[in-house]
């Protein structure tokens, strides 16, 4: 079991035939999908995987993940800490026609190497909320844009207007 940075490319099946755990964290910029998603890319990503040996020759790896990512409020444009939790659950397959119980998710691996970060990375992305937004009352201020040369309040644009006044001649002649 590592507690410090997890190595670039693991042994699963090794692994998965001792039953062995990986617990250490990777770099957040090591996340270079997740990276486009975010503001800031420092940090840790908390990472904590089970690996073993399944039936037919599947391999299931199993953990949690945990990260605090910036992301941009959508209503006040700051930025805003977000702590991203998500659990890992995958069957290892060479082949992607390799059968695997409903329901559950498989990662292909060709060879006997994978990366610890392909195993979390998805999961991470989909952890991440539609729409980011400081809770209720935390926004610092709204960026409302003001036009000064907008017409005044009350003031109804009518885009058609003109059509219409066509139409109406058109009808009369």
């Amino acid at each position: 079991m590592s507690i410090g940075p997890l190595p670039e490319q693991v042994n699963y099946r090794k692994i998965a035939q001792e039953a062995g755990k990986l617990e250490g964290f990777i770099k957040l910029d090591q996340c270079e999908r997740l990276a486009g998603s975010i503001i800031e890319t420092s940090g840790e990503v908390q990472v904590k995987l089970s690996f073993r040996k399944a039936r037919k020759h599947r391999f299931l790896v199993v953990g949690k993940a945990d990260v605090v990512v910036k992301l941009e409020c959508q209503n006040c444009l700051t930025p805003l800490d977000f702590n991203l939790q998500v659990d890992v659950r995958y069957f290892i397959v060479n082949d992607a026609d390799v059968e695997i119980p409903e329901g559950e998710d498989s990662l292909v691996c060709e060879g006997e190497m994978i990366r610890p970060v392909d195993i979390i990375e998805d999961e991470l992305i989909l952890g991440l909320p539609m729409v980011a937004r400081h809770s209720d009352g935390d926004c610092l201020e709204s960026h409302i844009h003001i036009n000064e040369n907008s017409p005044v309040e009350g003031a109804t644009h009518r885009p058609f207007a003109a059509l219409a006044e066509l139409k109406d001649k058109f009808k009369r002649s």
